[in-house]
């Protein structure tokens, strides 16, 4: 808990974060699927629909039978593509979609949509994870608000025969998140993402540092940082953190832990333990009151494991991807 000074300056910036109006829609597809292969060799199919301002979008479906289950599989933040032209190889998976989909096997199809104003197969570019530096196309686009319901209709376009899981990474854990308040039913799973108001960790972050005596933003620069956003929630050219202004006062503001709290359906949680962008003891709270009221939950703790799931040199992608598809699909 902040129990520090200036608690109803925090208590104001936070509460001027955020809000949500969706819309839905069906959409139809504009196109005909393409087929190619990223650099590792695993075979995508393209599709194209129009999302809900009218502009056609992008998401690809690994190969596997109509009538296996999909898993959405949800980026982190930023502009990279998902498969973006690194040297002669091009079109590498960026997201972690070709080593998911070769865990899935044929048990499950994995799908992946792009974001708004990313190009296909477009440079990783210097600042990867970051919205400072991306196109004033995807700034502009970059809320959560907006990529939710990009990916509601990607899903409604995809139309899988089959049951559909979730499986958000860091950021892509909120939007998961709030997929579950639109009406989602299949399982949930977040991985390396955040337990509730990203603002408030990073005042308690900046608190700790000074604690300590760590470099970096210290209180003073947090709250005038965030009272900034506050004050100017949609700029798309002002940028904290790396981000821009509208994407903290969207994503920033979520709640991931209350938006999944009362979910009925299975929610798998994994993280590094030594990942400091995690409030474990939160997801900890979270798992034990939703066992406790019968709603299925699963932690998946990675010791040692960063941001990343990489403890040392060893990377626990995998081995989490296995066991959310185990969880996600007992009978596949």
């Amino acid at each position: 808990m902040i129990s520090h000074a200036r608690p109803l300056i925090i208590l104001a910036v936070l509460a001027a974060l955020g809000c949500w109006t969706p819309v839905r829609a069906a959409p139809q597809s504009t196109e005909q699927p393409a087929e190619f292969a990223s650099a590792s060799g695993v075979r995508w199919t393209g599709h194209t629909f129009l999302d809900g301002k009218g502009t056609r979008q992008r998401y690809y479906l690994s190969p596997g039978s109509e009538d296996a289950p999909v898993v959405l599989l949800i980026q982190g933040s930023g502009c990279v593509p998902l498969f973006a032209a690194v040297g002669e190889r091009r079109r590498a998976a960026t997201a972690s979609q070709d080593l998911l989909a070769r865990t899935a096997g044929d048990h499950a199809r994995v799908m992946v949509v792009e974001k708004p104003g990313v190009a296909f197969d477009g440079e990783i570019g210097p600042s990867p994870g970051r919205s400072e530096g991306c196109g004033s196309e995807f700034r502009a686009r970059y809320e959560l608000d907006d990529w939710v319901d990009v990916l509601h209709r990607a899903l409604a376009d995809a139309s899988p025969r089959a049951g559909v899981a979730l499986l958000g990474v860091s950021e892509g854990g909120t939007a998961a998140a709030r997929l579950s308040q639109e009406g989602f039913s299949g399982s949930i799973g977040v991985v390396s993402g955040g337990a509730c108001l990203a603002a408030g960790a990073l005042i308690e972050r900046a608190y700790e540092r000074e604690r300590i005596g760590h470099p970096g933003t210290g209180v003073e620069e947090t709250l005038r940082l965030l009272e900034d956003i506050a004050a100017a929630p949609d700029a798309i050219d002002r940028y904290a953190w790396g981000q821009t202004f509208r994407r903290w006062s969207t994503f920033g503001a979520a709640c991931n832990v209350r938006a999944l709290e009362l979910y009925p359906g299975r929610v798998f949680i994994a993280y590094g333990t030594s990942d400091d962008g995690t409030d474990i003891a939160a997801f900890e709270d979270f798992a034990r009151l939703r066992q406790a009221a019968g709603r299925p939950a699963r932690l998946h703790p990675v010791r040692g494991g960063d941001h990343d799931l990489m403890a040392g040199e060893v990377d626990h992608r995998e081995n989490t991807f296995a066991a959310f598809l185990a969880y996600a699909f007992p009978e596949a």
